[in-house]
């Protein structure tokens, strides 16, 4: 949604939102894994031209998706790798400068108290703030992702392509850590193969 400035304004997040916990592996192969989702049809799939913020300061997933900026960061990580995510903001362009400069405080960097716009084109914000940080970089990506269900899980099968490698990537995701550590154990003895440990 846009203002009556012409600021698009940010999508709120869903009352009682939960924030999201998941487990991710990057690879070429995923033997057991990748053989078990190979004979499920999946529930959905994807294709999208993504571009990733990326931040010598953050480890926070900062992406522009369908027209969307789209800000999570990392909560927490629990011993067995999985990894919690906290949606900050998702909303269309142009970004007012307060969407900016949370943005900037997500990726770790200062600058978002002297921005020189009211608001930013996705254009303007690479050309005039990202790619002038030597601390970011722009990262173009492109992306397959197919979805299965699993135990009650989400997982995904994902091609990744980003410059000269295109490697796959498989995640496992839920919305609460309880129900994911049911999901896991429950999966261990059922679905799961031996892969997950």
């Amino acid at each position: 949604m846009t203002s009556e400035t012409g600021v698009a304004e940010p999508t709120p997040a869903p009352v009682g939102i939960i924030p999201r916990w998941e487990w991710r592996t990057f690879g070429e192969h995923f033997g057991p894994a990748e053989e078990l989702l190979a004979a499920r049809t999946p529930e959905r799939e994807h294709e999208s031209d993504e571009l990733y913020l990326l931040s010598q300061e953050s480890d926070a997933s900062v992406k522009v998706r369908d027209g969307l900026m789209d800000v999570k960061q990392l909560e927490a990580v629990d011993g067995n790798g999985l990894e919690q995510w906290r949606p900050i903001l998702k909303t269309g362009f142009p970004l007012g400068a307060a969407d900016v400069a949370t943005v900037l405080a997500v990726l770790g960097v200062s600058g978002g108290e002297q921005l020189g716009r009211e608001s930013y084109t996705l254009e303007q914000l690479v050309d005039e703030i990202v790619r002038r940080n030597p601390a970011l970089a722009d990262v173009g990506v492109h992306k397959r992702r197919a979805h299965y269900g699993l135990s009650g899980c989400q997982a995904e099968l994902s091609q990744i392509s980003a410059g000269l490698t295109s490697p796959p990537s498989v995640s496992v995701r839920t919305w609460m850590c309880l129900e994911n550590s049911i999901c896991m154990r429950r999966g261990r003895s059922s679905e799961w193969p031996d892969f997950i440990t």
